[in-house]
C-alpha cells in the first residue's frame, strides 16, 4: 500500500524534527487501520464476543468490528472490581447552591435500580427513550440504564420548548419519556412535565412517561396508565438489584443525537458502540492526554448540558472509559454569578476545563481584573469546541486563564464525526497557531476540495470533506428514519436524507464546513459552506469579517450574514453586541467599518450595521446565522426550536428598521 501523503510535511516543519511522532501515528492509523483500531477497541470496551470483520460496506452505511458483541455500560462493573472502586464519579452543584458527591458504588447501584425499574415498565432492546431532564447524576444514570437494557437514548435539552420536543419524539417514535416535574434556569421554574404533556398531545405510541421529583412542584398532572413517578417504581427495586447488560452487536444503535439546528431542521444522528465509544476513546485520549493505565486523578469541568453530544461525552461516557471525575453544574453559565464557572474552577479544582468560545468571550467582557482574581492552578489543559475560536480570543485565554503554562486546545468536531482536528497533546505537543484547531486527528483523511471534488492547494478555501470509505471508526452510522422497520434486516434509517446531507461530492463525506490547510498542515475554518459570501466575485466568510469586527474594543461579539445585492451579488451586514456601557452611534459604526476594512481588506465592506442586545444562539452557544440571514432577507426563519431564546427574533427584526 502506498504511503499516505503526510498532512504535516516533513520537508517543512515549523521546528526541525518536530511532528515526526505525530506523522508516525497518523500514517499508521491510515495504512494499518485494522490493527491500529483493533488495539484501541480492546482497550475501550469489554467484548463478550470478538468481531469477525473489521469493516463492511452496505451503501451508504459503513460498519466496523462486524459481528462483535459488547455493551459499554459493563465498564462500570469492571471499574467496581478494580482499584478505582472508591473513586468519585460526580461532583454536582445547581444554581441554588445544592451540592452532591456521588461515588462509584452509589452510582452503580443507581444505574442498576433505574435499569430494573425501566425493565419492569416494559423497556426492551431497541426501544427509543427520550431523556428530557436537567443535568443531574440521575439523568446520567438514566442514559446508562437505557443502554444497559439495549435501549436507544435520545437526550434533549430541557431548554427546548414543546414543539421542538414533539418534533424529536415523533421522529424517534419514542416509546418512553423520562423527565422531571420541573427544572430551574436562572432562578425560574421551568415546568418540564407540563411541556411534555403539551408535546405529546394525543400521540399514542408513547407508552410511558416516567417523572422524577426534582423541585417538589405540586399539582403535577399525571395521566393514568401512562405516567408514573420514578420514586414509586424505584421503591420496587433493591440496592442489591443487579441488571446484566444486554450484549449488542457493535453496530446496533445506542443513541440518536439531534443536531443543533444551525443549518436547518435537526437530524437524528445515529451512533453505535463503534463511533460513540471507540471513537470517543481514541480522540479524547489523544486530545485530553488521558493515560491508558495507572492512576486517573483527572477532574473535568465541562459546561455542556446532557441534551447535547459534548455533554454526553464529557459527563457520561468519559468518566466510564477514562475513570476521571466529572464536575457537573446544573444551571445557566452566568447565574447566579457572571463568573460562575471561574468560581467553580476555584472550588472544585478541575484539571481540565472544557467550554465554548462564547463563554470565553463572556469572561473577557468581565474585564481582566475580575478574571485574574481567581485561582486556576489546578488546571493542566483548557479545551474549546463548538464554534470558531478566533486568534485574539485564544491569545486572551492563553494569557489570562492558562497563564501561558498549559495547552489551550481548539477542537474541530461535530455531532456526526466527533473531533476531526486539534492538537494531539498525548501524541505530540505541536506548536499552537492561534485561530487554527490544529492538525488532522489520526485516521481522518480530511481534505479541502472544490465543488467537483478536486483537492485544493495550500491556502485555497474549499469544502471540508473526509475521504470515503473511512479508515477509522469515527463517523456516525446513519440518519434516523423508517422507525417502523427498525430492527428488521436491511434497515438503514433515512437513506435519502443521509445521502443528500453528507454525500454530495462523490467519494467524500461532506462536513458542511469550509476551510483550508496551510503549509504545515494546520486547518483553518472559515465557516459553514452556507456562510460564505460572494461579494463582487470575491469569496469571503462570515467568520473572517466577524473577527475583524470583534477586534474593535467596543465590541463584545458579532454576527455577519449576506444580503442579496443586484450589483455586487451580495453585501455583508452585521448584527453587533456592544460591551456594557457603550452607546450605539453613527460614529461608532463608522469606526467599526474602518476597523474591518483595515483588518480584513477592502472587500469586507459592511453596508449595514445593526446594534442588538443579543445574537441568535442554540443552547450549546453556537451562532445560528441562518436566522439573521432570513431576517435581513425577509424570509421565513424556519425551525426556531433550537434557539436558547426565541425572543431574539423580535429583537433582530426590530433592529433592522434602524441600520447604522
Amino acid at each position: 500500500m502506498s504511503r499516505y501523503k503526510p498532512p504535516f510535511p516533513e520537508s517543512a516543519p515549523i521546528i526541525p524534527g518536530l511532528g515526526r511522532r505525530y506523522l508516525e501515528v497518523y500514517n499508521e492509523a491510515v495504512e494499518n487501520a485494522e490493527e491500529f483500531y483493533s488495539k484501541i477497541a480492546l482497550k475501550a470496551l469489554y467484548w463478550k464476543k470478538p468481531w469477525s470483520k473489521y469493516t463492511e460496506i452496505d451503501e451508504p452505511i459503513q460498519k466496523f468490528f462486524v459481528g462483535g458483541y459488547t455493551n459499554w455500560t459493563y465498564n462500570l462493573d469492571l471499574q467496581l472490581q478494580s482499584e478505582y472502586k472508591n473513586k468519585v464519579v460526580y461532583f454536582w452543584e445547581d444554581e441554588q447552591g445544592n451540592t452532591r458527591t456521588v461515588g462509584l458504588e452509589e452510582y452503580y447501584i443507581l444505574v442498576n435500580r433505574i435499569a430494573d425499574a425501566l425493565r419492569r415498565q416494559g423497556l426492551e432492546k431497541g426501544d427509543r427513550v427520550v431523556i428530557y431532564m436537567p443535568t443531574t447524576p440521575e439523568a446520567a444514570a438514566t442514559v446508562v440504564a437505557v443502554n444497559r437494557l439495549g435501549g436507544i437514548f435520545t437526550p434533549i435539552s430541557p431548554g427546548l420548548a414543546f414543539n421542538a420536543l414533539k418534533q424529536r419524539i415523533v421522529d424517534a417514535k419514542a416509546k418512553f419519556i423520562v423527565t422531571t416535574e420541573a427544572a430551574v434556569r436562572r432562578g425560574n421554574i421551568v415546568p418540564l412535565k407540563q411541556i411534555v404533556d403539551k408535546a405529546l398531545g394525543d400521540l399514542e405510541f408513547v407508552e410511558k412517561v416516567i417523572v422524577s421529583r426534582r423541585h417538589g412542584l405540586e399539582n403535577v398532572e399525571m395521566k393514568s396508565g401512562r405516567d408514573v413517578w420514578m420514586e414509586d417504581i424505584l421503591r420496587e427495586t433493591s440496592e442489591k438489584t443487579r441488571v446484566k447488560p444486554v450484549w449488542l452487536e457493535a453496530n446496533e444503535p445506542i443513541t440518536i443525537l439531534y443536531t443543533s439546528g444551525t443549518t436547518g431542521r435537526p437530524k437524528g444522528i445515529v451512533h453505535s458502540h463503534v463511533s460513540a465509544i471507540v471513537g470517543v476513546y481514541s480522540l479524547l485520549r489523544w486530545i485530553m492526554g488521558f493515560p491508558d493505565e495507572g492512576a486517573h486523578s483527572d477532574r473535568m469541568l465541562n459546561i455542556s448540558e446532557l441534551g447535547w453530544s459534548t455533554g454526553i461525552v464529557a459527563h457520561v461516557i468519559g468518566p466510564q472509559i477514562f475513570k476521571y471525575t466529572a464536575i457537573i453544574y446544573d444551571g445557566a453559565p452566568n447565574y447566579p454569578r457572571m463568573d460562575q464557572y471561574l468560581w467553580l474552577i476555584e472550588k472544585y479544582r478541575p484539571t481540565i476545563f472544557w467550554a465554548v468560545p462564547t463563554l470565553f468571550r463572556m469572561f473577557r467582557m468581565l474585564g481582566d481584573k475580575a478574571v485574574e482574581g481567581h485561582d486556576y492552578s489546578s488546571l493542566r489543559l483548557i479545551a474549546s469546541i463548538g464554534e470558531h475560536f478566533p486568534a485574539d480570543l485564544w491569545n486572551w485565554v492563553y494569557e489570562k486563564l492558562a497563564g501561558r503554562r498549559m495547552p489551550v486546545v481548539n477542537i474541530y468536531g461535530s455531532t456526526e464525526s466527533l473531533a476531526m482536528a486539534s492538537i494531539p497533546t498525548r501524541i505530540e505537543l505541536l506548536p499552537f497557531k492561534p485561530g487554527s484547531p490544529g492538525v488532522r486527528m489520526p485516521g481522518f483523511e480530511l481534505e479541502a476540495v472544490d465543488e467537483n471534488g478536486n483537492p485544493l492547494k495550500e491556502g485555497e478555501i474549499g469544502a471540508l470533506v473526509i475521504k470515503a470509505p473511512f479508515k477509522a471508526p469515527y463517523v456516525f452510522l446513519t440518519v434516523w428514519g423508517d422507525p417502523d422497520n427498525f430492527g428488521k434486516p436491511g434497515w438503514k434509517g433515512n437513506v435519502q436524507r443521509f445521502v443528500e446531507s453528507y454525500y454530495g461530492i462523490k467519494g467524500y463525506y461532506t462536513t458542511g464546513d469550509a476551510g483550508y490547510f496551510d503549509e504545515h498542515g494546520y486547518l483553518w475554518i472559515v465557516g459553514r459552506i452556507d456562510d460564505t459570501l460572494k461579494i463582487s466575485g470575491h469569496r469571503i466568510t462570515s467568520a473572517e469579517i466577524e473577527d475583524g469586527i470583534n477586534k474593535h474594543p467596543a465590541v463584545a461579539e458579532s454576527m455577519v450574514v449576506g444580503k442579496p445585492d443586484p450589483i455586487k451579488g451580495e453585501t455583508a451586514v452585521a448584527f453587533i453586541v456592544l460591551k456594557p456601557d457603550v452607546t450605539p452611534s453613527k460614529e461608532l459604526a463608522e469606526e467599526i467599518r474602518m476597523n474591518v476594512r483595515e483588518k480584513v481588506g477592502p472587500i469586507a465592506v459592511l453596508t449595514e450595521i445593526y446594534f442588538v442586545g443579543k445574537l441568535p444562539k442554540n443552547r450549546s452557544g453556537k451562532l445560528v446565522r441562518r436566522i439573521g440571514k432570513s431576517i435581513v432577507r425577509k424570509e421565513p426563519t424556519g425551525d426556531i426550536t433550537v434557539l436558547e431564546d426565541p425572543g431574539v427574533i423580535e429583537l433582530l427584526t426590530e433592529a433592522i428598521k434602524t441600520p447604522f
